[in-house]
């Protein structure tokens, strides 16, 4: 089942539903690369963390119709290292980054979040896949741009030519922060005044500007950028949410494979 969403900055996902799972896909790329950006999924009462989230990524993994046969899995540490999946993997776990890129058939790349920013990239002209994970210390250490300059540096591959899915994540609506980040901040992204708004005396990034800003720093055309501004904190039948729930959440999975 597919329907079309509106979104409150005026752009359109499609939200899907197969295999018992809701996720969303961008159009410029349905039917092109198989991805997407999961909602909720079932842990399957596993024993750990680990074990439940690669069941969901498992369980997203065949909903999409994903064949290739290697399903990397990054652990993410809010870190800017990306990983570069040349072909196939000795091992499914690739270690500690917060990004992976690869153009090969056989690999399909993932990330897992609740309340961080997953970022789904495609470049369209040498079939390029990558996917990051960013949450504030990530966007700060750019690891979107080391995504992107790795795509460049190993496969060739140019920013002007990728498309950019920016999934769903806290939105500045509930993305509080201290002042200690705000300096950081200030220190590390020039254009801070532009992703940080004050009220009623508090302090609100915005993850996803923040983000998009850095994409078009690198070369990426702002029409290439897509967003899913959906608040993960603010939709808790949808979304998992660290932060509203204290923790003790699951994750959600976002996804791309060429085949």
């Amino acid at each position: 089942m597919t329907t079309k969403i509106t979104l409150s900055g005026g752009g359109k996902y499609l939200l899907k539903h197969r295999g018992g799972i809701d996720y969303f896909v961008c159009p410029a790329l349905d039917g092109v690369v198989i991805h997407g950006f999961s909602a909720r999924i079932p842990s399957g009462n596993k024993q750990s963390r680990e074990e439940s989230i690669d069941h969901q990524r498992r369980l997203f993994g065949s909903a999409l119709g994903i064949r290739a046969p290697f399903l990397l899995h990054i652990r993410q540490v809010h870190g800017e290292r990306i990983f570069v999946a040349q072909g196939p993997l000795p091992s499914l776990s690739a270690g500690e980054y917060d990004g992976a890129i690869s153009r090969s058939a056989e690999v399909a790349l993932s990330v897992v979040t609740a309340d961080c920013l997953p970022i789904l990239i495609y470049e369209y002209n040498k079939k390029i896949i990558g996917a990051v994970h960013a949450g504030w210390r990530g966007t700060v250490l750019g690891v979107l741009q080391n995504a992107l300059a790795a795509i460049q540096r190993e496969f060739g591959g140019s920013p002007g030519d990728c498309l950019i899915l920016l999934g769903p994540s806290l939105q500045p609506c509930c993305f509080e922060i201290q002042q200690d980040v705000l300096e950081i901040l200030k220190i590390k992204l020039p254009y801070w005044t532009e992703v940080v708004k004050m009220v009623q005396g508090k302090i609100f990034f915005d993850l996803q500007m923040a983000n998009l800003l850095q994409a078009k720093e690198m070369g990426v055309p702002r029409e290439g950028i897509w967003s899913l501004d959906l608040c993960t904190f603010c939709q808790p039948c949808w979304f998992y949410s660290y932060r509203r729930d204290k923790g003790q959440t699951g994750r959600m999975v976002s996804m791309i494979s060429l085949s």
